[in-house]
């Protein structure tokens, strides 16, 4: 479980102290314990597994960009890291299709030309790692101070 994976769950317990959250993952066991989390081991793009997941009576549903793709090439391929969020959104809209309901997906995606395919297997939001990164960085160069804005924005503090 990556980093942001772990920071994003610790924030999601401290802003609703009433919600469950689902991880499904291929790991052997649950990478990390805590009374409100459930782990479903299986494959994300599996109908079975988002089943047993409960996917239907998701609130919603946030989609990393697999660290572990990012990491394991020579050459890092965002069309293949691009390609695996692509494969587990177009899953949730299949489940979506099948049991009438309708489930918010917010996508990590790593090339922003990638969104229109996002948009088609309905995905709702989009984070653009790469680009808000560079563009925050540029944004810096020109205002001073506009990383704080960045910060402020992004903040766990409450």
């Amino acid at each position: 479980m990556s980093d942001k994976s772990k920071s994003a769950l610790q924030e999601i317990f401290k802003s609703d102290e009433t919600i469950d959250i689902v991880i499904i993952d291929n790991l052997e066991k649950a990478p990390m314990m805590e009374e409100r989390l459930f782990y479903v081991r299986g494959d994300a793009t599996d109908e079975e597994t988002l089943l047993r997941a409960n996917l239907p009576r998701a609130k919603g549903v946030i989609i990393f960009a697999d660290q572990i793709t990012q990491d394991n090439y020579a050459t890092k391929d965002p069309l293949l890291v691009d390609g695996k969020t692509l494969l587990f959104a177009t899953a949730i809209t299949s489940i979506e299709e099948k049991t009438k309901t309708s489930i918010h997906v917010t996508a990590e995606v790593i090339n922003q030309k990638h969104i229109p395919l996002f948009e088609r297997v309905k995905a709702d939001e989009f984070i653009p790692t790469q680009e808000m990164i560079s563009h925050a960085a540029v944004r810096s160069l020109f205002t001073h101070g506009v990383t704080h804005m960045y910060s402020e924005l992004i903040s766990t503090k409450i």
